[in-house]
């Protein structure tokens, strides 16, 4: 049930918020542990037998979200290589698009140039 929660702490936090989370989900559940001990089948477990599956569980979670916030890092650094790819093709396409404006203005000017010229010479 905690597991959504520390992956969430994960992907906001980064690895202090998955640090934090399973700090307080291990200590909740020792304590529920101590203060609880269940019984399985009709037998009572040991409170030490009861701690290390817990310890393996917690450590499982622990490593699970530790994957996922090295995912989510190079998921971010991926994403900003790409926005720093489409930043400098903005740049690279607005100068062009800016020469291409000049050029047209230039093409025009000149072809209103051709135009007067042929109608002076042709008077």
């Amino acid at each position: 049930m905690a597991f959504p929660l520390v992956l969430y702490n994960s992907s906001v936090l980064g690895a202090v918020g998955c640090a934090v989370s399973m700090f307080c989900l291990g200590v909740s559940v020792q304590a529920a542990i101590v203060y609880f001990p269940r019984r399985s089948f009709g037998v009572e477990n040991s409170i030490v037998d009861q701690l290390i599956w817990a310890q393996v569980i917690l450590v499982v979670i622990w490593l699970t979200s530790f994957g996922f916030v090295a995912l989510l890092t190079q998921l971010y650094v991926t994403i900003e290589a790409v926005e720093k790819c489409v930043r400098q093709r903005t740049i690279e396409l607005s100068d062009a698009l800016s020469d291409l404006r000049s050029a047209q203005a230039a093409t025009e000017k000149l072809s209103q140039l051709k135009t007067n010229f042929i109608n002076y010479v042709g008077r």
